[in-house]
């Protein structure tokens, strides 16, 4: 039984990892395309840089039956950024879906919660005393970990750490890692149109033809490197 709660716990702290990670770089090593019609890719950790004419923006866009074995870099982060670097050391179980519900307990129907003393909410107060009014180590804590802070104070504080910090804090889950293709311009899978490339390289479609490109598996392949930093578990 041991073993199987040692499992669980490596298997969850390796989680909660992979939720905070830090991305340096993504490239593209090799990708290849069947498709006769261009391509846009969307990684969901990656932003869109690539635009078409239309103003769809893709993280990159491949060629109709594209082949490349180029390395491509499509991200690269700057993690040199002092703030940045200083909430992953200290506060690296935070990001900014999470600041009002980790470390928070919540207390129904009153204008206060519980906020953990390592949480940075109590990091901003501690510097900013005049937010309170007071410093907040001169607080009581409950049960020797939390202070006593106002639902007003609380919202304040997220809402300057968002603004000031984690904006600028380039962390993503990868626990939850997507690569998506799709046609370019909104154009729908089964529409044929002149950008489908055909033998002869005749840009209308004829009936035969047709069939064939809605009939036809096609298949789209990369191998994608990510590099990434895992905050060490707190």
């Amino acid at each position: 039984m041991s073993d199987k709660v040692n499992t669980a716990c490596v298997w969850q702290v390796a989680h909660n990892q992979l939720r905070t990670a830090v991305i340096h770089e993504v490239q593209v090593l090799q990708d290849r395309s069947t498709f006769p019609v261009g391509l846009g890719v969307h990684v969901n950790c990656v932003p869109t840089h690539e635009m078409t004419d239309l103003g769809e923006r893709y993280a990159y866009t491949v060629l109709p039956k594209g082949f490349s074995s180029t390395p491509q870099t499509i991200y690269q982060c700057d993690v040199g950024y002092e703030d940045g670097v200083q909430w992953r050391k200290h506060f690296a179980k935070w990001n900014a879906t999470n600041l009002e519900t980790e470390g928070v307990l919540n207390v129904e129907n009153n204008p206060w919660v519980f906020v953990h003393q390592d949480h940075p909410v109590i990091s901003l107060l501690r510097h900013n005393s005049g937010m309170i009014g007071c410093q907040i180590d001169d607080q009581p804590k409950i049960d020797e970990q939390y202070f006593k802070v106002t639902r007003q104070v609380l919202a304040a504080c997220c809402s300057t750490l968002r603004a000031s910090v984690l904006n600028k804090v380039t962390s993503n889950d990868l626990s939850l890692f997507q690569v998506q293709i799709k046609r370019l311009n909104s154009e729908h899978w089964d529409e044929m149109n002149n950008d489908i490339e055909v033998a002869g390289g005749k840009p209308a479609l004829n009936k035969s033809e047709a069939e064939a490109f809605l009939t036809t598996p096609y298949a789209y392949t990369a191998r994608i490197r990510i590099k990434y930093e895992l905050q060490a578990p707190s």
